[in-house]
């Protein structure tokens, strides 16, 4: 009953050789083919139901705009931004993979596949993906870091036992309050972190629609930047 699902892929790890990616994306390319072939003879579920196929090509550029190429010819009803997007891989490993939206229609959607970071999301909206799922929120949440205008924040730490001021503007929680919770090894803490970045990431989405409508995305993802990742 999903209003979107994605055919079979294969995500390497960035380590991988180039032999082994080039091995994965022709086997992901296999997939969906068979996964789009399989839904479309489903008359009634690709009535209502989208599927997305997934490019792959791991940290080779020339793969991944092969693989873009070949998944937006084959009728998906929307892309999937597949890969492995972590910094200790390289700082340019997303910018590598957005580059591959050149290689698909404008009327496209592009859903993101694991992006989280909240500077990878602008990232990725300014080269043109309109969705995203991650873990990375929640899974904060559970350890006690929470997301602040000026980066983010580990409430486990000693110095937030007194620390009064509310996680976020209106919230009647105080970071020394979901700090008690967190080191006392109550739940409660980690659900209220988790649902405070969930709606941190919401709001910095719904700002970056807001400003792509008043022609302002780079100098909103500008601000941003500045503010979130100050050393």
């Amino acid at each position: 009953g999903a209003d979107i699902f994605f055919a079979f892929d294969e995500c390497t790890a960035p380590t991988e050789p180039y032999e082994y990616q080039k091995e994965a994306m022709e086997r992901t390319h296999r997939w969906a083919e068979r996964s789009l072939k399989a839904h479309r003879q489903n008359i009634e579920a690709a009535g209502k139901q989208a599927i997305f196929g997934i490019a792959q090509g791991g940290q080779f550029d020339d793969l991944r705009r092969e693989s873009a190429k070949t998944i937006a010819e084959m009728g998906f009803d929307g892309f999937g931004l597949g890969g492995s997007f972590s910094k200790k891989y390289g700082d340019d490993s997303l910018q590598s993979a957005l580059a591959m939206l050149k290689e698909l229609p404008d009327t496209m959607p592009v859903h993101g596949l694991g992006i989280g970071e909240p500077g990878d999301i602008l990232a990725a909206i300014n080269a043109g993906v309109d969705l995203f799922d991650c873990v990375a929120p929640t899974r904060l949440g559970r350890h006690g870091s929470i997301y602040t205008a000026h980066g983010l924040i580990h409430l486990k730490n000693d110095k937030y036992r007194s620390d009064f001021t509310p996680i976020a503007e209106g919230s009647s929680f105080t970071r020394a309050y979901i700090s008690h919770l967190l080191r006392s090894g109550e739940m409660l803490g980690a659900i209220i972190a988790s649902m405070h970045n969930v709606k941190f990431i919401l709001d910095l989405v719904s700002g970056a629609r807001e400003a792509i409508l008043d022609g302002r995305l780079s100098e909103y993802r500008a601000d941003f930047v500045r503010s979130f990742y100050k050393k």
